[in-house]
């Protein structure tokens, strides 16, 4: 399928072409929600031992559950939490032109993260699922951002003069100050990292994958 564009103005005219979604939404004001969230995450932390010995070489400064517990979403105690994910995810996939009935929109991956001062997570990219996001169970000003890398960064032959300069179209990086209670969503091939935790308090998230999947 080939997209259309009529020009609002014939003479001169700017058409944003194959712009790439990211996704902020808010999930829920509820605080006892999040405060029960973040004891289950502690708990898992305390419990998994194999996975804290894993993150002292893999992720240093910090604790996921990637590494040992990755399918967060087949407990019950993040059941509701789960059903929000996908109810966004829907609603992102729509906005995105897919649809999500045949095959439906599934959880791959749903894992803990605690990001305690100091911590950060590289450049990376999530393979093999359609859409990746996170939940945001605590986080403030002072919580590291989530930034994104222009997908053409390597296909660039000028940068512009200065950060003044830049727009939309010329930006290297986009990045999405977390809140409590909020989401974050984009295609999962995008590259993102986490930048520098300074916070003392801890940044705690659930990260997902999902994909759209026949049983």
């Amino acid at each position: 399928m080939t997209l259309f564009h009529e020009p609002a103005n014939p003479k001169r005219s700017v058409i944003p072409v194959f712009p790439v979604p990211v996704y902020s939404g808010r999930v829920t004001e509820d605080q006892e929600f999040n405060d029960q969230l973040e004891r289950e995450i502690e708990k898992i932390r305390d419990e998994d031992k194999e996975g804290v010995e894993i993150c002292k070489e893999e992720y240093p400064g910090g604790y996921t559950s990637f590494f040992s517990k990755p399918h967060l979403d087949q407990e019950p105690q993040f059941k509701e939490l789960t059903e929000q994910i996908l109810r966004h995810g829907r609603f992102f996939c729509q906005i995105m032109g897919f649809q999500t009935d045949d095959p439906p929109l599934k959880v791959r991956l749903l894992f803990a993260t605690i990001n305690s001062k100091t911590s950060f997570h590289d450049l990376h990219r999530h393979r093999r699922s359609l859409i990746s996001g996170t939940y945001y169970i605590f986080a403030d000003k002072t919580s590291a951002k989530i930034s994104f890398l222009d997908p053409k960064a390597g296909f660039r032959m000028h940068e512009a003069a200065s950060e003044a300069n830049q727009t939309i179209f010329s930006a290297l990086e986009f990045s999405v100050q977390p809140k409590t209670g909020s989401m974050v969503m984009f295609p999962s091939w995008l590259e993102h990292k986490v930048e520098f935790q300074r916070g003392d308090r801890s940044r705690i998230s659930m990260s997902f994958n999902l994909d759209l999947v026949n049983e």
